[in-house]
This record gives structure tokens, C-alpha cells and sequence, in this order.
């Protein structure tokens, strides 16, 4: 039996009904299938990574970054979204 959980939000609750023994075998069966995936797709791990970088953000926004922007832009302060705020990695 498969349980899919929503990806946005799982509560405690739902990850509590599964035992340890049944997440670890799902895991497994996932791994499997991922890794099955990955060698039916016939790209290296190089060639896969370049394909992600392509198409994925370098960097991605934290909303109370960007909520204190938005707060500052409605009262007349555009400094923080003029694109002045640097970038920590």
C-alpha cells in the first residue's frame, strides 16, 4: 500500500500512522525506483546536474526577506527591493 503525502504540507499525525519499519521499506522501494530512473535515463550525473542548474534558481527569495521589501516598498522605501541587498550563500 502506497500513501502519498501532500508535498506542501504533512502533519505529524499522517508520518505517526507509519511505522519505522514501513518508512524504511518505502524508502527503500523508492530509492530502487529512483535509481532504476536514473540508469534507464542513461545521463551521467554530470550531464544531469548541468540539466538542474539550467533550469533551477541560483538563489531562492525567503519570504520574510522579501515581505519586509514588499512592507518597506508600500510606505515609499525602495531601497531593499531596488536589488542593492547582497547575497549570502
Amino acid at each position: 500500500m502506497h500513501r502519498k503525502f501532500s508535498r506542501s504540507f504533512v502533519s505529524t499525525q499522517a508520518l505517526g500512522e507509519l511505522s519505522c519499519g514501513k518508512r524504511k521499506a518505502a524508502w527503500a522501494e523508492w530509492a530502487a525506483v529512483y535509481r532504476a530512473q536514473l540508469q534507464a535515463d542513461g545521463r551521467s550525473n554530470a550531464q544531469r546536474q548541468a540539466a538542474q542548474d539550467a533550469v533551477n534558481p541560483a538563489y531562492v527569495a525567503r519570504n520574510y526577506l522579501m515581505q519586509e521589501a514588499i512592507r518597506l516598498a508600500e510606505e515609499g522605501d525602495y531601497s531593499e527591493a531596488s536589488g542593492s541587498t547582497s547575497v549570502s550563500i
